[in-house]
């Protein structure tokens, strides 16, 4: 409807979608052929009710508190880029900074909850990018960090999946140089509110190399006899 700003403020959650680039096409034109196969079998994840329930009850018990003063110094510096939050908006994204903490299996909001603000305060895709740079800014870098371990977490799991097609050279690049540049970086991240990412870099880092290792080794047997 016309002049609908009160209804949308009412929508927590906002996301900015394109459409897809160049080098995602080919992926996408063979997913769209499988999913519409006669025979596809698609995986539909059904949470229990008692299982959602339980896990809203949680809402309301996280303390928020420690980040009071961070969560309004931001809404601060983005009214001062006329980026305007209304005042249930501003309430209602406690919220979602809550459900973040509950989703790290904490009852305590950390500085990284505050990335849902880059999900629930922009309404064009210009804003979002604005806010993503007031509240990276504002916390020293936190999610651009975050978002480099997600990426290093993406890309080792992807070469663990790799590793039955890797010829003998791939999997010496892997464990010379790979491998030692990945764990330098990870090692020397200091950040406590990051360490469940930390260590599931580590983890993954650890998991390449043992298998990468078995994989040569099985290749070079094969090539020697």
């Amino acid at each position: 409807p016309e002049n609908a700003d009160a209804l949308l403020d009412r929508f927590l959650f906002r996301d900015f979608l394109e459409y897809l680039p160049k080098e995602r096409w080919v992926e996408y034109l063979i997913q769209y052929w499988n999913i519409h196969q006669p025979d596809f079998n698609s995986i539909i994840f059904h949470a229990p009710k008692d299982i959602l329930v339980r896990g809203n009850s949680f809402l309301w018990n996280v303390d928020v508190f420690p980040l009071l003063d961070d969560y309004v110094k931001i809404l601060d510096k983005l009214q001062e880029r006329d980026i305007i939050i209304s005042d249930r908006r501003k309430g209602r994204i406690l919220q979602a900074i809550s459900a973040s903490a509950i989703l790290s299996g904490r009852l305590e909001a950390q500085p990284e909850d505050l990335e849902v603000i880059l999900y629930t305060v922009p309404t064009t895709a210009e804003e979002l990018d604005t806010v993503s740079k007031v509240v990276d800014e504002y916390l020293g870098g936190l999610l651009s960090l975050k978002r480099e371990l997600e990426s290093i977490i993406r890309q080792l799991t992807n070469q663990i999946n790799n590793l039955p097609s890797c010829s003998i050279e791939d999997l010496r690049e892997i464990l010379v140089d790979t491998i030692p540049s990945v764990r330098s970086k990870v090692v020397n991240v200091e950040t406590p509110s990051l360490q469940y990412l930390i260590e599931k870099a580590v983890e993954k880092v650890n998991t390449l190399e043992e298998q990468a290792i078995e994989k040569l080794a099985t290749k070079l047997l094969e090539v020697n006899e």
